[in-house]
């Protein structure tokens, strides 16, 4: 274990106008171009958003409110019957198959804008930013497990094959409008979202 801290220290107001535009793309060996595995998508995965697709079905989300979804048995009233419970297994969509597909290269795009103006005499400003990442991570590994056998010598028992792909959404932005009374004397109010899925 090791603790830390970090102190971010942001931008000041820009002196004029200002803006920015950046694109950047990566590879990977092993992952880019190579096909990896997927899973149901929705239309809003790009951004890391779900768009209703996994939604759970009113049936199942109403039952699972505050309680688990539990076979009711001989000893007491709670829970549902297994009829009530297969009921609500079936009402969830059937999208669990997973499918080779190819996986893109990393990409990420930012943009930032600012200016500074005057209001009356005092100098008021601001500095908007957004940046958008999106990475793919393939890992393929084996898993052997063994048991103790005859005369005390290992044995294989079992032997797994994993095959991982992992997509990371990164979606950040931040705000910063401020006001310089005097050199000494300056408001700043700075609003910073980041969003890892």
């Amino acid at each position: 274990f090791a603790g830390g801290s970090v102190q971010l220290r942001t931008r000041g107001l820009p002196d004029g106008f200002q803006a920015e535009v950046s694109v950047s793309t990566g590879a990977t060996l092993g992952t880019t171009f190579a096909k990896g595995l997927r899973g149901p998508a929705g239309a809003t995965d790009f951004l890391g958003v779900d768009g209703g697709e996994r939604t759970l079905p009113g049936a199942v989300r109403r039952a699972s409110d505050g309680q688990p979804l539990l076979e009711r048995d001989m000893f007491s009233d709670r829970g549902y019957t297994a009829a009530e419970l297969e009921a609500l297994g079936e009402a969830m969509a059937n999208r669990w198959t997973t499918r080779r597909a190819r996986l893109w290269p990393d990409v990420g795009l930012g943009a930032t804008v600012g200016h500074r103006f005057t209001l009356g005499k005092v100098p008021v400003g601001f500095r908007a930013s957004l940046g958008y990442d999106q990475d793919w991570s393939r890992r393929q590994r084996t898993a052997t497990y063994y048991l103790l056998g005859e005369g005390g010598a290992l044995e294989p028992s079992h032997a797994y094959d994993f095959d991982e792909t992992t997509r990371t959404i990164t979606l950040a932005g931040m705000l910063t409008v401020g006001i310089d009374f005097s050199a000494d004397h300056r408001l700043r109010l700075t609003t910073l979202v980041d969003r890892i899925t």
